[in-house]
């Protein structure tokens, strides 16, 4: 089956696991700027990534217009992985039903780095820190949000490309 591993990133992270996923399925890793729908119409198969940004996916909107074959995402973000609700919300929020059903979707536990933020993102955690900092009756996950975004940190683990690298080995056997 030939595949290729598209990403988005804004401060590495998504960079990372793309290239982490094409190792080990033994294809390449590209840049979305690097792509056309004339060049992405040659392969069977587009693995695409981008980060968490304000809860949508960093490009998805982009990559769905490129491609219209079989596509798998991932996501990388702030939100722990055993975070699962918030998780599964982000999913709802980026596709129809309908994409849910045909899109197979897998999320990958990065960081933050506000060093390589842009302007915009690093508008958007200041607010969302004031937002929760103003909270009157913080629940567990808002306190857990604060911890999270307080600084800059990495938590990639190439373990978390696992299940995604298994979907597609099991797809192509």
């Amino acid at each position: 089956m030939k595949k290729i591993v598209v990403y988005k990133t804004s401060t590495g992270f998504t960079k990372r696991y793309a290239e982490w996923i094409a190792q080990a399925l033994g294809c390449e890793a590209v840049s979305i700027k690097q792509e056309s729908a004339k060049k992405l119409k040659d392969y069977e198969l587009v693995i695409y990534g981008g980060g968490s940004i304000g809860g949508s996916i960093n490009g998805l909107a982009k990559i769905k217009k490129l491609y219209t074959g079989q596509m798998i995402v991932f996501q990388t973000g702030a939100t722990p992985q055993e975070a699962t609700e918030m998780i599964e919300a982000s999913a709802a929020r980026n596709f129809t039903e309908e994409e849910r059903k045909r899109i197979p979707y897998f999320y990958m536990h990065s960081g933050l780095n506000y060093e390589k933020m842009s302007p915009v993102e690093k508008m958007m955690m200041k607010m969302l820190k004031k937002m929760l900092a103003g909270k009157a009756d913080k629940t567990e996950e808002d306190l857990e949000m604060e911890r999270m975004i307080a600084g800059s940190f990495d938590e990639c683990d190439k373990s978390y490309i696992d299940p995604l690298v298994e979907y597609v080995k099991n797809l192509e056997a």
